[in-house]
């Protein structure tokens, strides 16, 4: 589904029959030929080199995979091949992206009429098991009495609390008088509803109330839903008080500590620009605005970076055009590799360089090893970054980065195309010309 295979040494991947393409669709090779049979990856590069051989594999391939296979970054930094899930870029699996993906494969993620709701509910601030129920309970899938009994489950109908009606989600947390006494201690009113669904009369309350109201709604009927299994599972009884007073501790607890966490990835204070516009370099300093952009239609994607002196003049501007491959964050991370090699082939000191693209500055702060093909061109930029000195990567907004985005975007255009002063395209011109003013 998202298990792909990034490519190190290729020794260990058989070319048949393994997922191996960083593509959405058809990620196993489908072309056929006698010698691919037990053949390996590693047998498609040069001898002794980490680099594909253009020649064995126009012959072997379908011009299709030949394009894809061609376009796959190959590193000496990366020793092994190994599994990346191809849904996030840093190739980490999460149940977020799995998710989204499974909508998108059923048509359900950009059609579906409830998604905004669902995008807007995972927002609340509330913790995650608090949500996670909220989503169970608004899609009837707890674990009620009547439920169990549907999926025939031999359990009593009736509700725990009450000993009179079947316990219904909507009975359990609207209109058992257990809960109507927890809602009557907790802020929420409980006013007269035509709704006959859990989801039908939290979505009128969410249209109505926002913010702490919402979130005391989930958190005390989380805690209703506690105490039920407290009194099944322990056989002990709460009061109204206990499971209001249950819902407000741990929000509060849960909240104290998001005040007090420290993201996994933070960027140092001179690596973030908060300017809304381009700006020069200090004096004896080059900047390097790069960009990546992708072009959906033709599966493929562009690059671009332009390099400015003190004075705010052209030094350089580049852009490239690829075929067989289109990503985002790894057409963004190929740019910065572009400049960081222009840089050390010019012998260049004192850089600076922008991009728009906050993943990719994480990612070159982090410590962590990436699987995925993005995490394999982010090993490369390290090692060119320790290579060179006082050349630093930072963030900027995307209206500091127009330059750039202009030429990434024209990429299709100009590929592999290099530009001075005096021969900058004129759409390019003028973004540099209006930078300066």
């Amino acid at each position: 589904m998202g298990a792909r295979i990034r490519i190190g040494s290729g020794t260990s991947t058989n070319v048949l029959h393994t997922p191996w393409l960083p593509t959405e669709s058809q990620p196993c090779i489908t072309s056929s030929h006698p010698s691919l049979t037990n053949c390996k990856v590693n047998q498609l590069m040069k001898i002794d080199q980490r680099e594909w051989d253009h020649d064995i594999i126009s012959d072997l391939f379908n011009p299709r995979e030949a394009q894809i296979i061609l376009g796959i970054p190959l590193s000496n930094q990366a020793v092994e091949d190994v599994w990346y899930w191809c849904k996030e870029a840093v190739g980490f699996y999460s149940v977020k992206s799995a998710y989204r993906h499974i909508q998108e494969s059923k048509g359900h993620w950009a059609t579906d009429e409830g998604s905004n709701f669902w995008k807007k509910f995972w927002k609340i601030k509330v913790p995650p098991k608090v949500l996670h129920f909220a989503w169970r309970a608004l899609t009837d899938c707890l674990a009620t009495r009547v439920q169990l009994r549907i999926k025939h489950v031999p359990v009593e109908a009736t509700c725990v609390f009450c000993n009179d009606v079947p316990e219904t989600t909507y009975h359990l947390f609207i209109e058992c008088p257990f809960s109507v006494s927890c809602w009557n201690r907790s802020a929420v009113s409980l006013s007269p509803s035509n709704c006959t669904s859990f989801f039908d009369w939290f979505v009128a309350n969410w249209s109505r109330h926002g913010g702490d109201y919402i979130a005391e709604i989930l958190m005390v009927s989380w805690s209703i839903w506690k105490a039920r299994n407290n009194l099944i599972w322990n056989n002990r009884a709460s009061s109204a008080a206990d499971v209001v007073s249950t819902a407000h501790q741990t929000l509060g607890q849960w909240l104290s500590a998001q005040s007090l966490r420290f993201e996994p990835i933070h960027l140092n204070s001179n690596c973030n620009s908060s300017c809304d516009s381009w700006t020069k370099p200090a004096e004896g300093m080059t900047k390097i605005n790069v960009d990546g952009a992708t072009f959906d239609a033709t599966n493929s994607f562009g690059t671009g970076f332009i390099a400015r002196d003190s004075n705010g003049a052209v030094i350089l501007a580049f852009s490239t055009y690829s075929n067989g491959f289109s990503n985002a964050p790894f057409a963004e991370i190929i740019s910065i590799k572009e400049a960081l090699s222009w840089i050390k082939d010019s012998n260049l000191t004192n850089v600076v360089i922008e991009t728009d693209c906050l993943t990719a500055v994480q990612a070159l702060q982090s410590q962590i090893d990436m699987p995925s093909m993005f995490g394999i061109v982010v090993k490369d930029c390290k090692v060119l970054l320790s290579s060179l000195f006082n050349v630093t990567v930072s963030h900027v907004k995307r209206s500091a980065n127009k330059a750039a985005h202009c030429l990434a975007r024209g990429s299709c255009y100009w590929s592999d195309s290099s530009f001075s002063e005096s021969t900058l395209p004129s759409t390019l011109k003028s973004i540099v010309i209006a930078d300066l003013n």
